[in-house]
């Protein structure tokens, strides 16, 4: 399984265990490529894409980022490399600023160093001194090693090889010219180029996209003086013809040895660098060398040296020196950095994020912070890369590419909300599971239903027999990813799923976008829940009532040295900023605010409370709430709370008018006209009246009844004739509503069996009228007893001719019911089979096991089968 052939993205860090991975991986679908600028497309299903270089595990990124930061700088600092001043000013709240120099990174580097050998001798202190002895490459083999194509295989040694401050006797063999210790150097389980910069003990004798499954072999061979790992022709991932072959060999000593003994590869076909070089663990310093112009060479203490073979013929842009420069200049007050170039780039995918910060549980992300190598104490969350301006066709964020699918701020929204999502698995009960997931394990599948989110996924509805319709299009965030992103309580979030089948749940058909409107799928529809989302990621925190829902972004353009931005170029990056800021706010149902000022921080304006029903004062559990100066509108689907958030501007006067609606099913809507005033939070309370009705609930209760089951009951009055009713249950607090029962309007009760010791239920009523007018009841609770296994008495008793004997279990078990005389002798066995938890009968017609009657007398009766229940006594009367 492959990268998808790019430098800046490495690839998605999927929760795999990596040992020998027989047989060739899969390619991870939807992995992005090297992006030059390209729009987006249409893709075979009609649908528009775009090609996102966001992937689950991109703060492996970092480490590799701070090493290509210092290298630039130490070219800055031997004068390899001309820094000077610029272009550096504010347009319309967007930095303009000019590369000097030290922001970008481009051009070639070729292997250029066949049949040498190269010795690595510690010189203590985690000192290495590097020398280039006499060519020597060791024909005789030893045993190949099945590591797979992306692979790694635990080797034992017959020695303790001494190596980043600890001793080895193990090591890990990767199908990609690499070694380790202690983890296998692919975490993920697939190449990634970030993976040798990551805390991980390891030597690259030649790390890059190798694949042994399509010819060649690695081999080991293992002997008291050395151990001896040899890639022999192993081609490029991908690529039929070049073979490579070269051998790393480690020493008792702490010595290694790296030697080349034919290489066709020296550039990479798919944009990733080769690195040669080794990394002794943890947060080291990296150093740069060449090893055909600076060996001999000593290294400094504990350093990871390498080289990187490349070819870049667009530059990257060097976030660190960018970001840092940035704040030099600018508050450490921004969650998220956006920038767009006025160059062609070499990076992930059309546009992509990268997490910088995440101290977040329940998204399904590590904690780290990797801030402070940018410049910011703990504030910086994320960064996006928005490509070149030139990229975006058109200076209108609105327009939708091929009037279908994606546009600016659907993207924006995208890249935005990687802050959060999408990356949580699921668990139902089987354990965590991705297929609600799409793309690099960062999107939304294509079949999960999630309103049509910015971040993927569709907005699917029944339209009966396994099939399913989209009959929107790509806007906004889900009520699901405003969970992630703390704006929601899980309460707040209803249910969803995704549309199962062996064809959907196949990841490259998870991965291919968005749905079209009118877009259609068939399967089998998987509920889910918020509870599985935790069950697999943890629960989210901070929750909601702590978490920060007052945000700033940057936005930047860099232009490259020598070049100016055009009055247009200006024009465009200010209007996708001013229209993004209104758009995020909105997508977000008015939950968010986000200040993309450069330099003014603005105040806020809360409006919150609880919709009511006027009669009861209870709290409507779903409603809408819709803002209309601000087009902000919240579905709430339980809880009965609305929030709304205003920030200023820099033309607002001290305070906002706001109208919002509010309106519920079975509710008169209402209106809410104030002013409010910026820094302040209003409180306000809303009383919807129930709308009128000729049908009225009378009385509405439910009882628990021997069985067990629930005995709900109810009267009516109406001046008017009725349809049908309709009984609803909630089987838990945050699980929708299913219906139960539903008949004549004549009926006045109904007995619910199905149901489970030891739970708790809601019950709601639904009248019907002939007209469709509709009444519904206050919501009933009752909770179940837990059973306890017990043997009744029976009844009647004394008895003639029959009697019942009855038996409740706590649990599932297999039993029989015993009659014996008084003298103790076994009169006949009910052998009951195995029975469930739950209330069970016997019948006895006070014959014995061959037909014959017994007399009148004392007879006892035991439950076989369960320890600790007592035997009861019963009389037989003729």
């Amino acid at each position: 399984m492959r990268t998808s052939y790019r430098y800046i993205g490495f690839t998605a860090s999927l929760l795999l265990v990596v040992a020998a991975m027989p047989g060739h991986a899969a390619r991870h679908p939807g992995r992005s490529s090297t992006s030059h600028g390209e729009p987006g497309r249409v893709n075979l299903l009609g649908e528009t894409e775009f090609d996102c270089g966001t992937y689950k595990g991109n703060q492996a990124e970092h480490a590799w980022r701070g090493a290509l930061d210092e290298r630039i700088q130490k070219d800055v600092a031997a004068g390899k490399r001309v820094v000077q001043g610029g272009l550096d000013y504010v347009y319309d709240d967007v930095w303009i600023i000019q590369d000097d120099g030290s922001m970008t990174f481009s051009g070639t580097n070729a292997f250029d160093t066949d049949f040498r050998t190269y010795q690595f001798a510690p010189a203590g202190g985690g000192v290495y001194n590097i020398t280039n002895p006499v060519f020597s490459y060791d024909g005789v083999l030893g045993t190949e090693v099945f590591t797979g194509d992306d692979g790694a295989e635990l080797v034992g040694l017959d020695f303790a090889f001494p190596y980043g401050g600890d001793n080895w006797t193990e090591v890990y063999v990767s199908g990609n010219g690499i070694i380790s210790f202690g983890l296998p150097p692919n975490p993920s389980g697939y190449f990634d180029p970030a993976d040798f910069y990551s805390p991980t003990d390891k030597i690259a004798g030649y790390y890059m996209d190798l694949n042994p499954d399509a010819s060649g072999g690695v081999n080991v061979k293992s002997e008291a003086t050395k151990f001896t790992i040899t890639w022999a022709a192993v081609p490029e991932y991908g690529v039929s013809g070049p073979l490579n072959t070269f051998q790393i060999v480690l020493f008792p000593s702490g010595n290694f040895t790296l030697t080349y003994n034919g290489m066709q590869t020296t550039l990479p076909s798919n944009a990733n660098p080769i690195v040669v070089g080794y990394h002794p663990g943890g947060t080291p310093p990296f150093e740069v060398l060449s090893y055909s112009a600076d060996v001999p060479y000593t290294s400094g203490a504990g350093a990871a040296v390498y080289e990187e073979y490349y070819s870049f013929g667009y530059p990257l842009v060097n976030e660190v020196a960018l970001f840092q420069r940035f704040y030099s200049q600018f508050p450490d007050e921004f969650f998220q950095l956006v920038y767009f170039t006025n160059f062609i780039q070499t990076m992930s995918g059309f546009a992509n994020e990268l997490n910088i910060k995440n101290d977040v549980t329940g998204l399904g992300l590590d904690i780290f912070d990797s801030s402070a190598q940018y410049g910011s104490n703990g504030v910086l969350e994320s960064r996006c890369n928005m490509n070149r301006l030139l990229a975006w066709t058109t200076a209108d964020p609105y327009f939708r590419w091929f009037s279908k699918g994606n546009n600016f701020l659907t993207i924006m929204g995208q890249e935005a909300g990687h802050r959060w999502g999408a990356f949580a698995y699921f668990d139902s009960g089987s354990g965590p599971s991705n297929l609600i997931l799409g793309r690099s394990d960062a999107h939304w599948s294509y079949f999960v239903d999630v309103d049509h989110s910015s971040l993927e996924g569709g907005n699917w509805q029944s339209t009966g027999g396994g099939n399913y319709v989209c009959p929107t299009r790509v806007d906004y965030f889900s009520e699901l990813d405003e969970y992630l992103m703390g704006l929601r309580t899980p309460a707040e979030v209803k249910d969803f799923f995704y549309v199962s089948s062996p064809t959907n749940d196949h990841p490259s058909n998870r991965s291919v976008g968005t749905p079209l409107i009118n877009a259609t799928a068939s399967g089998i529809e998987v509920p889910v829940t918020v509870e599985d989302i935790e069950a697999a990621n943890g629960v989210r925190t901070p929750i909601e009532p702590n978490e920060n829902k007052d945000l700033r972004q940057a936005f930047i353009l860099l232009v490259a040295a020598g070049t100016s931005p055009t009055q247009a170029d200006l024009d465009k990056i200010a209007g996708f900023r001013r229209a993004w800021e209104d758009y995020f706010e909105v997508s977000c149902d008015g939950r968010l605010t986000c200040n993309t000022s450069l330099t003014s921080n603005f105040p806020i304006a809360v409006v919150c409370g609880n919709v009511r029903d006027a009669d009861t004062d209870l709290v409507i559990p779903e409603f809408t709430a819709r803002s209309l100066e601000r087009g902000f509108v919240q579905h709430v689907p339980d809880g009965g709370r609305y929030t709304f958030r205003y920030q200023a501007n820099a033309a607002s006067g001290p305070a906002e008018n706001v109208t919002i609606v509010f309106e519920a099913a079975d509710y008169e809507p209402d209106t809410l006209v104030a002013s409010v005033a910026y820094g302040s939070t209003n409180c306000l309370d809303i009383l919807l009246e129930p709308t009128l009705t000729p049908v009225f609930i009378t009385s509405f209760e439910a009882v628990v009844v021997s069985g067990p089951a629930v005995d709900v009951r109810w009267e009516l009055w109406s001046d008017e004739a009725l349809s049908r009713y309709e009984l609803h249950r909630y089987d838990g607090e945050y699980t929708p509503a299913r219906l139960i029962a539903s008949g004549d309007a004549s009926a006045r009760s109904f007995v619910d069996e199905a149901v489970e010791p030891g739970k708790s239920y809601r019950y709601e009523l639904v009248i019907v009228a002939a007209d469709g007018e509709s009444a519904r009841s206050p919501l009933v609770s009752v909770t179940m007893p837990e059973l306890v296994t017990v043997l009744a008495q029976n009844y009647p008793n004394p008895f003639n001719p029959k009697t019942t004997i009855e038996y409740t279990l706590a649990a599932r078990a297999r039993v029989a019911v015993g009659i014996y005389d008084a003298t103790g002798a076994l009169v006949i066995r009910f052998d009951q089979g195995t029975r469930d938890a739950g209330t069970h009968r016997v019948e006895w017609s006070g014959n014995d096991a061959s037909g014959k009657p017994v007399g009148s007398g004392v007879y006892f009766y035991r439950l076989e089968g369960v320890k600790g229940i007592a035997p009861r006594k019963m009389v037989l009367l003729k």
